[in-house]
């Protein structure tokens, strides 16, 4: 019975946003209720399943299992479908959302892994810098100058990120997560080097933009750049911006970190009453 009443819940979420995006007569603009109602349902659905899950720890890990591997299909799917919307393939940054040094399509991955293996090291990156990449995507409002949410690199993006944003608040409600410090550090070893290499190498190569390294007009109203930044394969590179990237990013996460480990030591007694587990 409860396996239904969680598919329910989950179906109707979804069978309402579809109602939502597609009969509303509201455009897609950046804090309209459409995009209003994305950020706090996604916020909202994790809660709701955990709290459905109450002690039955077998049936949160394969509710965590069967959204990650939906998850995955994102970055698995995007190579087939990304030809039919974009006109012109030819270059490499057409092809950007498919290939995955995509910092979510990475994470999209991660999180599958994450689950299988039970790798706190990863799952540690879940509550962290992948929950980080799910929230700054869906506080954006992408492809507003379309009018309608219901266009592929807008609305596969957006659930995309929603799941991102799902899966790690459910896991830390569900003790499927436990938020460690230490263990989260690591992931910057990998993290910053790619970053890096991504700034310095791949995005002035390719034309890119992965990891954010290059402004766009949401990221320079907050970030500082350069009256004259470095040239590199033709194209402009900002390490001051970069710099300001890193910061903002280490300040995010180490927030997200202290709300993840609220979320599990305060939230996580009210919404699940599956028992603690050890300290991997």
């Amino acid at each position: 019975m409860k396996n239904k009443v969680i598919c329910a819940i989950i179906g109707v979420f979804f069978a309402f946003s579809f109602l939502a995006f597609a009969l509303f007569h509201s455009p897609w603009k950046a804090f309209g209720f459409l995009h209003i109602y994305g950020l706090l349902m996604s916020l909202a659905l994790p809660f709701a399943i955990a709290y459905l899950c109450s002690k039955d720890i077998s049936l949160a890990k394969r509710i965590a299992l069967i959204l990650s591997i939906i998850l995955a299909l994102s970055p698995l799917t995007r190579p087939f479908f990304l030809p039919l919307v974009r006109e012109n393939m030819s270059e490499i940054k057409s092809w950007d959302m498919a290939i995955p040094f995509n910092l979510c399509n990475i994470s999209a991955i991660l999180y599958l892994i994450a689950v299988l293996t039970d790798n706190q090291v990863i799952k540690n990156y879940m509550i962290t810098f992948g929950l980080f990449g799910g929230l700054i995507n869906n506080v954006q409002a992408h492809n507003t100058d379309r009018g309608t949410f219901w266009f592929y690199l807008t609305w596969e993006s957006y659930f995309v990120h929603v799941l991102i944003i799902v899966i790690p608040i459910f896991m830390l409600l569900t003790n499927q997560i436990k938020p460690n410090i230490k263990k989260a550090m690591w992931n910057v070893t990998w993290i910053l080097p790619f970053f890096l290499l991504a700034g310095f190498l791949i995005n002035p190569a390719w034309k890119t933009n992965f990891h954010f390294t290059v402004p766009n007009s949401f990221t320079k109203a907050v970030i500082p750049t350069m009256t004259e930044p470095w040239i590199i394969f033709g194209q402009p590179v900002d390490p001051i911006f970069m710099i300001g990237v890193l910061i903002m990013t280490a300040i995010a996460c180490t927030l997200l970190y202290i709300l993840s480990w609220f979320i599990y030591k305060r939230c996580r007694p009210k919404f699940s009453q599956i028992p603690s587990s050890p300290n991997k």
